[in-house]
């Protein structure tokens, strides 16, 4: 996130600890939710946004989301599904190619 301006996220996964536990060595996994933080955090002071999408009926999803969902410059969208796979619903819905565009066209107005 600290590289770009904007940043748009499904669903993502902030503590490691919390999900995938043994399947990621622990040092990566310690320090996933920093790093996360600390990308936010200069993506912001740089001026950047992000965007959080996650369903608002999973809740793994949700409780990975609240972990950065105060961040500055971070806006979270909660969506009426309990899917993962939010890109999935969205598209089903005929919402994410709206949405990618709205995204690309901010970008692009920077």
């Amino acid at each position: 996130a600290h590289l770009g301006h904007r940043a748009v996220s499904f669903g993502p996964r902030v503590d490691l600890d919390l999900t995938h536990g043994a399947h990621v060595p622990a040092e990566p996994r310690r320090a996933c939710t920093a790093r996360v933080r600390h990308a936010l955090a200069v993506m912001h002071a740089r001026g950047g946004r992000a965007a959080v999408h996650v369903g608002a009926g999973n809740a793994v999803d949700m409780m990975q989301a609240r972990l950065v969902a105060h961040a500055p410059g971070l806006a979270l969208h909660e969506h009426d599904t309990f899917h993962h796979n939010v890109p999935m619903f969205l598209e089903r819905e005929g919402l994410l190619v709206p949405l990618l565009k709205r995204e690309l066209l901010a970008l692009l107005q920077g």
